[in-house]
């Protein structure tokens, strides 16, 4: 009886705890509603940013408003084991995992599509072609100085992505000293992460060194009794890169890059030995000439999985060129090609081939009269010998106030289909006797969208509100094929679908009593037919942060403490079951000394045990401790 006492009062203290804590989000959302005061709206437009300097806010530059970058003083404060990690508290961008962290991760705005956001790393495209997966727990934090949303620097070939856009702006070398970055941490369940980034100066002559590691042993959580005995979901990624850059006369430059990465994941829910692994290597040969950019890059990757592997090999070469065509009228153009070499052994059947892809497009803007600007891109992707598409984006933004201004946009997206989507070898899918294949005459998928953004500030508070309308044409889906004898599942452009977006983001900074603190996050609702692309958005989503701190002994060190909370509504998993709501709080105390930040993370506080793909549950809650150095800064 005594026993059944103590686990009643426990499941009613974590009751308490989870309604406070959504108590907690509705008042940072309250607390974050616009007050109109003396902060005013710059009235001059901004030229693209070239740096890690946080974007002007209302800015109708390359990237429209606050919520669409994150620079490097608002990353590192997270102490984000992985990219994913990090992403999961972007607003506007839904992470999917099949397991902890450190296991195979995907993204996507809003949660549409598969998980196919487009990542830059630099100007490289980091997507598997074979899925056109981004390998997330394979980014180098390391490496990440800044992140830009649904905009860029320069011409992007995959800038018009439906299922959106996240370029990294490495970080910029230092004009007069060398500069060191050491990070390593450490976790329940041998969760550890290790970082570690040298930089020389800027000069003629210098050079950048990266090295990360992530380590989990998935699975095993011993209270909960559903793995006795086996470290399911155990992962390791490891990445290092090595550049040599300088400055020449002229105004020109150099860069020789090479990024090498691997990982390995280890069992699911269903199958311990369902071991997955993923190695390969880019090479990038940079001349920039002014503020135009030649690149010319290597990307291979190598998939295996117990029944299957695939490798693709991508040689190709791109131009940026930016063009002034004066005060406050800028437009960069660019193209890309290159030559995919494949191969896929799937199932007992192997294919092999190559594949040529062009394209071509520029984006720019101009200001116009009475605080008016324009934003616009065009982008035209080309298969040799099969298929073509193509998007755009027409951006007029108008001042308001002095503290607000109103955007209208009209986008068309698309997405060319991948390499499995068109090749995939007919085969029967394992552990059932479907026959499955690819579809060479697959064409593009795109969307129709319109979005309106009002945004104000004021007071220490800047807020958005966004409402889309989008459209999707010929979403590429599997469907049942005959081929006159012969049942197939092979994918097809299905029918078209439309769904509603309206979010609301918000950030807050001030000071209480000598203590600084943020309130920032973002509240997405969603309305669609859900009959086939869509079923993986959830109606509700929801994620908020608060940080609280302050600088002691003439700004020597520093005290923060920060709450991290996301909550998703029910949605569907890639495989149709049908996934449960889940709330999830993250804690964090920071303390810096000098150059050295010492922190501890509580994540998962309520031990919410929650899936985003089925069969692969969740970060558990996990204690981690870890030390942050910086030298030479």
């Amino acid at each position: 009886m005594t026993v059944r006492v103590e686990i009643g009062r426990r499941r009613q203290l974590v009751t308490r705890v989870r309604i406070a804590a959504r108590m907690f989000g509705a008042l940072l959302l309250l607390t974050a509603m616009p007050a109109l005061s003396q902060t005013g709206v710059s009235d001059t437009l901004t030229p693209p940013p070239t740096d890690v300097t946080p974007l002007t806010p209302l800015s109708m530059g390359f990237s429209l408003g606050r919520f669409d970058s994150l620079s490097h003083k608002e990353i590192t404060p997270r102490h984000s084991l992985s990219f994913d990690h990090l992403l999961e508290f972007i607003p506007g961008y839904f992470v999917s995992r099949a397991g902890p962290i450190g296991a195979d991760a995907l993204v996507s705005r809003h949660s549409i599509g598969r998980g196919r956001t487009a990542v830059y790393l630099g100007s490289i495209l980091v997507n598997d072609p074979q899925n056109d997966i981004a390998p997330l727990a394979l980014m180098p934090m390391s490496s990440v100085g800044k992140l830009l949303f649904e905009g860029s620097t320069r011409y992007h070939p995959s800038q018009s992505n439906i299922e959106g856009v996240i370029e990294i702006i490495q970080p910029r070398p230092l004009d007069d000293r060398p500069q060191t970055f050491i990070e390593l941490s450490r976790g329940d369940r041998n969760v550890a992460q290790r970082r570690f980034r040298l930089s020389s100066a800027q000069g003629p002559i210098g050079f950048d060194y990266g090295f990360d590691e992530l380590f989990n042993d998935g699975y095993n959580f011993d209270t909960r009794e559903i793995v006795q005995g086996q470290n399911m979901g155990k992962s390791t990624a490891r990445t290092q890169a090595f550049s040599l850059r300088g400055r020449l006369p002229g105004d020109t430059s150099y860069l020789f890059m090479f990024r090498d990465f691997r990982s390995t994941f280890q069992g699911d829910l269903n199958n311990f030995f369902n071991e997955r692994l993923r190695n390969g290597h880019t090479t990038l040969v940079r001349g920039t000439f002014g503020r135009s950019e030649l690149d010319v890059f290597n990307r291979v990757w190598d998939v295996s999985a117990p029944d299957s592997s695939t490798e693709n090999h991508t040689t190709g070469v791109s131009l940026s060129v930016p063009v002034s065509l004066g005060q406050d009228k800028y437009i960069s153009m660019g193209g890309v090609y290159e030559d995919i070499f494949w191969r896929q052994d799937i199932g007992g059947a192997s294919e092999r081939g190559k594949l040529s892809k062009a394209s071509i497009g520029a984006r720019g803007y101009l200001r116009l009269a009475s605080g008016s600007g324009v934003r616009f891109s065009v982008d035209v992707t080309h298969y040799a010998e099969k298929k073509s598409g193509w998007g755009g984006t027409f951006h007029l933004a108008q001042k308001l106030t002095s503290y607000s201004q109103l955007a209208l946009e009209v986008e068309r997206r698309f997405r060319m289909p991948n390499l499995g989507e068109l090749f995939l070898p007919t085969h029967t899918a394992s552990g059932t006797s479907t026959l499955v294949t690819g579809n060479e005459f697959l064409g593009s998928e795109s969307s129709i969208e319109s979005t309106a953004r009002l945004f104000t500030s004021g007071n220490g508070v800047e807020h958005e509100l966004r409402a889309t309308v989008m459209r999707v044409r010929n979403p590429i889906l599997s469907a049942l094929y005959n081929d006159g004898t012969t049942d197939f599942v092979r994918p097809e452009n299905g029918e078209s679908e439309n769904l509603f977006v309206l979010e609301n983001r918000f950030l807050s900074r001030g000071e209480i009593w000598g203590w600084n603190t943020e309130l920032a996050g973002g509240v997405e609702f969603t309305g669609s037919e859900r009959r086939r692309y869509f079923t993986l958005v959830p109606e509700w989503y929801a994620n908020a942060s608060l940080a609280v701190g302050r600088a002691f002994f003439k700004n020597s060190s520093d005290l923060y403490f920060r709450a991290e909370y996301q909550f998703s509504d029910e949605r569907k998993s890639v495989d149709g079951t049908t996934l449960g709501k889940f709330d999830v709080l993250n804690l964090k105390l920071d303390f810096r000394l000098i150059d050295a930040q010492l922190y501890i993370m509580w994540l998962n506080v309520f031990d919410e045990r929650y899936e985003t793909v089925s069969n692969h549950l969740m970060m558990p809650r996990t204690f981690v401790y870890g030390v942050e150095w910086t030298l030479f800064d």
